[in-house]
C-alpha cells in the first residue's frame, strides 16, 4: 500500500490531485484543514493505493450508517472481556485465525480493514460534497467542535458520529435562546460526558497476576515497565521484573539497572525453560511484569517468533503504542498484535504531542478498554491510571470549575 498526502486550495482541488496521482481506486483516509496555511494548501488529504490486486478495496453500493457499527471495531472481537489467562489462546471460529506463515495476518484481519477504509472514503465522499455535517444539526456549536476533534486526529467518522450523537440528545439547546459561547460550552460538556461514558478502563484490581508488555519498538516499554513496577509498589504489591529482550544493546543492563533503583528482583530470559524457572521463583510475589522485545508491526517473522515463546503463558497483555502515531501505523499495528490477545491498551510519550486523537481512535477500532498514560522519561514519575476524564480532558481541553 502506498500512503501519500495532497493539497488543495479546497476540498475538490485537493481530491482532484489524489486522482490525478493515484486514480479512482485511491482511498482517503484522513482529511485535514488548515486555516493557517497558505491559500492554495487550506486541504490537506491523506490518501492510499493498493497495488497488490488481492488486497483491494471491496467497493459495495449500499450506503453505511454512520452510527452503525464500524468495521474495524471488530479487530478485537473480544474486547472488554474477563481476562481468559491464556496468551495466544486460539478464537473459535477457524477463518478468523492468523495464519503466522502468510504474513502472520489472516483474511478476516485485512477484510475488516478493507471495509473500515472503504467506509472511510464514503464518508470523506460525503465531506468533499458538502459541508460534511447532517442538515438537521449543522450548527456552528457543532462546527467548532467538529474543528477541534479533527486537529487532535480523532477520524472524521468517529468525530461525526460523537458530534451527531451528542447534537440529537441536546437539542434543546437552541429552543433556550442563549449566545453563542453558552451553546459551545454546554454542547462541549455534553460530548465530554457522552465520551466518558463510551471509554472504557481496565483497573489495575482486575489485572492478571502476571502482565506482559507488548508493543513496537521505540515505545518505551522497558521505562513504562520500571514505572508500573514502581505504581504497584506504591500500592503495597510486591512486584518482580522478567524480561525476554537480549535483542536491543543494552536492554538486559536497563532493567537491572531499574531492578537495583526500585529495590526488586530481576530475571532476563532467552528460552522458555529460564521462563518457566523464573516464574516458579518469583512464585510469592504480588505482581510479575514480563518486558519483551520490540518487533516492528512489518517484522511478520520476528512477531511470530515471539507469539510462539509466549503462547500458553498465563496472564494479561498489555499493548504499548505511542499516542503520537498516525492512524494508518495504528491500524496496522493494531491489525499485527491482534493474534497476542491484547487485554488492554496503554499509550506512553502523551508529552511529545498534542494530538490524542490516536488514543480515542485505537480504542474504537480495537474495542479495547485503555490501562495506563505515561507522559515523560522520569522513573517513577510520568504515569498514571488511564481515566476517562482525563481522556476527555486531552481531546477538549476542559477546564475544572473553581
Amino acid at each position: 500500500m502506498r500512503v501519500k498526502r495532497f493539497y488543495g486550495r479546497d476540498s475538490a482541488a485537493a481530491m482532484n490531485a489524489v486522482k490525478l496521482a493515484f486514480g479512482e481506486e485511491a482511498v482517503v483516509l484522513e482529511t485535514t484543514r488548515r486555516p493557517e496555511a497558505k491559500p492554495e494548501v487550506q486541504i490537506e488529504i491523506l490518501a492510499a493505493i493498493d497495488y497488490d490486486p488481492t488486497l483491494k478495496i471491496i467497493r459495495k453500493k449500499d450506503e453505511v450508517s454512520l452510527a452503525g457499527e464500524n468495521a474495524a471495531s471488530m479487530l478485537f472481537s473480544a474486547g472488554g472481556r474477563k481476562a481468559s489467562g491464556v496468551v495466544g489462546a486460539r478464537s473459535g471460529r477457524e477463518q478468523d485465525r492468523c495464519d503466522f506463515r502468510d504474513g502472520f495476518v489472516g483474511k478476516a484481519e485485512y477484510e475488516l480493514l478493507r471495509r473500515e477504509l472503504s467506509s472511510v472514503k464514503r464518508v470523506m465522499d460525503r465531506l468533499v460534497a458538502g459541508s460534511g455535517l447532517d442538515e438537521d444539526w449543522d450548527d456552528p456549536a457543532c462546527a467548532e467542535l467538529m474543528a477541534v476533534l479533527l486537529a487532535r486526529k480523532v477520524t472524521y467518522e468517529l468525530a461525526h458520529k460523537l458530534l451527531s450523537e451528542t447534537w440529537s440528545a441536546s437539542a434543546n439547546l437552541l429552543s433556550r435562546k442563549k449566545n453563542a459561547l453558552w451553546i459551545v460550552a454546554e454542547l462541549k460538556a455534553a460530548l465530554a460526558q457522552r465520551l466518558m461514558r463510551k471509554v472504557k478502563v481496565l483497573p489495575v484490581t482486575e489485572m492478571a497476576r502476571v502482565l506482559t508488555l507488548l508493543g513496537p519498538t521505540g515505545v518505551g516499554k522497558t521505562t513504562t515497565l520500571a514505572k508500573l513496577a514502581a505504581f504497584l509498589r506504591s500500592r503495597g504489591e510486591r512486584p518482580a521484573l522478567l524480561s525476554l529482550d537480549t535483542y536491543r544493546l543494552g536492554a538486559a543492563e536497563q532493567i537491572q539497572e531499574y531492578g537495583r533503583r526500585l529495590e526488586m528482583p530481576v530475571a532476563v530470559v532467552t528460552n522458555r525453560s529460564q521462563l518457566s524457572e523464573a516464574l516458579r521463583r518469583f512464585a510469592g510475589h504480588d505482581r510479575i511484569l514480563l518486558d519483551t522485545m520490540g518487533r516492528s508491526s512489518r517484522d511478520h517473522e520476528g512477531l511470530a517468533t515471539l507469539h510462539r515463546f509466549l503462547k500458553g503463558l498465563a496472564g494479561d497483555t498489555l499493548l504499548v503504542l505511542p499516542a503520537s502515531l498516525q492512524e494508518e501505523d495504528l491500524l496496522e499495528n493494531l491489525v499485527r498484535f491482534r493474534p497476542f490477545l491484547i487485554r488492554a491498551l496503554l499509550f506512553t510519550k502523551l508529552d511529545e504531542t498534542s494530538c490524542y486523537g490516536s488514543i480515542l481512535n485505537g480504542l474504537s477500532y480495537a474495542r479495547l478498554p485503555l490501562s495506563f498514560f505515561t507522559d515523560g522519561q522520569r522513573v517513577p514519575d510520568d504515569f498514571e491510571e488511564a481515566s476517562p476524564e482525563r481522556l476527555a480532558n486531552l481531546l477538549l481541553d476542559l477546564v475544572a470549575d473553581d
